[in-house]
């Protein structure tokens, strides 16, 4: 028997998940965004323009990068990860409206960053990104994906290759793996939510939340998204909100908690295969 969202999400109404608030105004109840992450696994906050050094840093750090990159094979939309990142983009983590929805939601007084990168779909790499829920990536609990929109993805044809999730799906908990969950195992007209909305949009995301992007043919357009985990801060955290500055490092902030992981394990056996194809 399939899993119907019904018993995922009581009482669930319409088939079109609308997780977007604008809280341009400042009036937007923080227990009424609370709520609609905590039943569909995401919410999406537009706190209106004025992030437009954070879009320059993008569009230069951008156009500095595009021609030399090196698309990385098992994540094709990573692009730059925390030393690279321009300061006026990292700025966007500590904006004060964004800044009171997270601890809201983490119920927490001091925000850490665990992590955080810009990821690019281009001409270099328009491909799709499959299935998975990020908390198989990340260390700790309660953590929050937040996805900053640096491009406007309301339009064609950035709106094909966009994100989008399965609702309420983050319910099921980590399932203890990074592979791609068996979407035969839900109903069929499962309900998606589209991560299309103007730039400058902040997309905060339950980790279990399973999500994926479509490919598509972008030609000269470019989706940029500026990805940053937050936690309540603590010793897993590498740094403060909006300071590139680094915390005291430890085995824990660093990554170095293991010997060996199942990703680690994955890339050693894949490079295996490689030269193996290689002198064939």
């Amino acid at each position: 028997m399939k899993l119907t969202i019904d018993r995922v999400i009581p009482n669930f109404g319409p088939d079109k998940v609308d997780i977007f608030f604008n809280c341009e105004s400042g009036n937007s109840s923080l227990d009424a965004l609370r709520d609609c992450y905590r039943r569909y696994g995401a919410v999406a906050c537009y706190f209106g323009s004025g992030f437009e050094a954070a879009e320059k840093a993008f569009t230069l750090h951008y156009d500095k990068h595009k021609v030399t990159r090196n698309v990385d094979r098992f994540n094709g939309v990573n692009f730059a990860l925390e030393s690279d990142l321009p300061e006026d983009v990292v700025k966007v983590e500590a904006y004060s409206e964004a800044a009171k929805v997270i601890r809201h939601l983490l119920a927490a007084g001091e925000v850490g960053i665990l992590n955080s990168k810009l990821v690019v779909k281009d001409s270099k790499f328009s491909g799709s990104v499959f299935l998975h829920q990020d908390s198989s990536y990340q260390v700790g609990s309660d953590n929050i994906t937040c996805f900053f929109l640096l491009s406007d993805l309301q339009k064609d044809p950035l709106r094909e290759s966009t994100i989008r999730a399965l609702a309420g799906t983050h319910s099921f908990g980590h399932l203890g793996d990074v592979g791609e969950i068996d979407r035969t195992i839900l109903d069929e007209n499962w309900p998606e939510i589209e991560f299309c909305y103007p730039k400058f949009t902040y997309v905060f995301m339950n980790p279990h939340l399973w999500h994926f992007s479509n490919s598509g043919e972008l030609g000269s357009n470019v989706r940029g998204i500026y990805a940053f985990t937050c936690h309540g801060l603590s010793v897993l955290s590498t740094r403060t909100p909006g300071s590139k500055e680094l915390l005291p490092l430890n085995k824990l902030n660093t990554g170095k908690v293991f010997n060996r992981s199942r990703v680690s394990r994955l890339i050693e056996l894949q490079k295996q295969v490689d030269k193996i194809t290689v002198s064939e």
